[in-house]
């Protein structure tokens, strides 16, 4: 119970993350932005993870299987007790690394002042301005 409340408490961090990521960068550096930020999620979040956690469980093998060169092979008996502790133990400790960063980073950012939006956005609506030229019959539009 204790290991899923700290999953959802520090799965609430995504969105005003992804918030944090847009508002402090420059609009045309957004999509780029967001872009490397998913590649470097998926560098750290995903190569060493199954190698860590591999490790973890590795580590709690009480029985070997052994091939005829002597190798070291798939493991047969594992401690339950001892698996059940390091597995939930690693998951809980990188949540509490997680939820401490989410705090420094929250800390650090609670006197940032935002550039206000113009009136005319600022319930996330475009306002198209449409102006003709009389002599061409073209039509410019430019977004505000």
């Amino acid at each position: 119970m204790g290991l899923a409340l700290v999953s959802f408490i520090s799965s609430l961090s995504a969105t005003p993350g992804i918030v944090l990521l847009l508002r402090s960068v420059k609009p045309d550096d957004k999509s780029f932005t967001v872009g490397s930020s998913s590649a470097i999620y998926s560098i750290l979040g995903f190569i060493p993870a199954p190698i860590i956690y591999g490790i973890v469980v590795d580590s709690t093998c009480v029985l070997w299987e052994t091939s005829k060169c002597a190798e070291r092979g798939n493991c047969l008996m594992y401690d339950n007790e001892d698996f059940r502790y390091k597995l939930h133990g690693i998951t809980a400790g990188f949540k509490a690394i997680t939820c401490i960063l989410s705090v420094v980073i929250l800390w650090k950012c609670r006197n940032w002042h935002w550039e206000e939006e113009d009136e005319e956005t600022k319930n996330g609506e475009v306002i198209l301005h449409v102006e003709s030229d009389e002599n061409d019959d073209k039509l410019e539009m430019s977004a505000i």
